[in-house]
């Protein structure tokens, strides 16, 4: 159960922390209103995207490893990965440059699992 709870926990954090980080974006940089309407990114936007996932990963992976550990924190990565794949080749592949979806998926489940590790419970276990 308490795996459970924290790959849903994961998953919220990851759309929080994702949907807090893009609102600022759309706040504090005017051009970026712009560019989202019709997904005309630049680079330091696309960049600042890739930011807002990897912090996202970070918040989820923590989410993960404090309630549960690091396999909660790869099963979720990989949820959060297929999903996202699945929504970059079938949803949006040509509104951003391939190596945009790259960046974007292959990292997720790892970088939630290396923000786990600190709090793994296995591992910090007395033996």
């Amino acid at each position: 159960m308490r795996s459970a709870i924290a790959i849903v926990s994961a998953v919220l954090a990851y759309m929080v922390v994702g949907a807090a980080g893009l609102f600022m974006l759309l706040a504090a940089w005017p051009g970026y209103v712009e560019a989202a309407i019709v997904k005309s990114y630049s680079l330091a936007m696309l960049l600042a995207r890739l930011g807002v996932a990897l912090m996202s990963a970070l918040a989820a992976g923590v989410a993960a490893g404090r309630l549960s550990g690091l396999r909660a924190a790869w099963v979720s990565g990989a949820i959060l990965a297929a999903v996202g794949a699945w929504i970059h080749v079938m949803q949006v592949w040509a509104d951003y440059p391939v190596w945009y979806h790259a960046a974007y998926v292959l990292p997720i489940a790892p970088v939630m699992a290396a923000a786990a590790w600190p709090f793994d419970r296995a591992r910090l276990a007395p033996r």
